[in-house]
């Protein structure tokens, strides 16, 4: 069966995506990081679907840590063929209010936490001809005024999702998808900000997304009917940015 490590698999688009990838068919193993117990909810709920399931904690941006949850997911799982970049950190605020030390976190956690997974995974990956999905965002590709840090990061993401399509050529293939509001947890304040309704009606579809959304997206590009895509960025944004 096909074995896939999501990160930040606890809830929103994390949660989605390890339930549907059982849903379809695959073993998955889910990342944690201070809430344990709502991973180890989504992994009962994934056994009860008679896959195999597994949570681990990671910390983001901490090279060990990386390499641990790679080496416990090979051991559980006997190998990796997809690897799901999901988790992240988003804190909203103007952004001459914005710290170093915050800037340093956001990029640590949303940027360099993505590229080290991805070193430690990628053994793995050639071995099984595997496939890599980042989690980029719309404001990515925007940019953001209340939060340019995660902005910043995300489209860092966008640049490295391409550069890794060509160093894992032919083996592995690498995309990234690029959400726009999606109804989750973390994008709770600003749904509720009073600028929400100004952002509603600049979406086509005349609504928020949701997770299960996203979620069958990132299937559908790790699934054989996705083998000719490689480097691309797919939004998933209602048509709120049409780039």
């Amino acid at each position: 069966m096909p074995r896939a490590l999501v990160t930040g698999g606890g809830r929103g688009i994390g949660r989605a995506t390890a339930l549907a990838l059982a849903n379809a068919g695959w073993d998955v193993a889910i990342t944690w990081h201070g809430r344990e117990g709502e991973a180890s909810e989504v992994v009962r709920r994934i056994q009860a679907t008679g896959r195999a399931a597994m949570s681990v904690r990671l910390a983001l941006g901490v090279r060990e840590s990386a390499r641990t949850a790679v080496g416990e997911v090979q051991d559980a799982l006997g190998g990796l063929d997809l690897l799901v970049n999901n988790a992240g950190m988003l804190v909203q605020k103007p952004w001459r209010t914005i710290t170093d030390d915050e800037w340093d976190e956001t990029l640590a956690v949303n940027l360099r936490g993505v590229f080290q997974l991805c070193q430690e995974a990628f053994p793995l990956l050639e071995q099984s001809a595997g496939t890599i999905v980042n989690v980029s965002s719309v404001g990515g590709q925007t940019g953001g005024t209340l939060a340019m840090h995660y902005a910043a990061s995300k489209a860092a993401i966008i640049s490295l999702t391409r550069s890794l399509a060509r160093a894992g050529a032919p083996r592995i293939r690498v995309n990234a998808i690029a959400p726009g509001l999606i109804e989750t947890e973390m994008t709770a304040g600003e749904r509720a900000s009073e600028g929400a309704q100004a952002k509603l009606q600049q979406i086509l579809a005349g609504r928020v997304g949701t997770p299960e959304e996203v979620a069958d997206t990132i299937v559908f590009l790790a699934s054989p009917a996705a083998a000719y895509i490689t480097g691309q960025i797919i939004g998933v944004n209602g048509g709120a940015y049409l780039g």
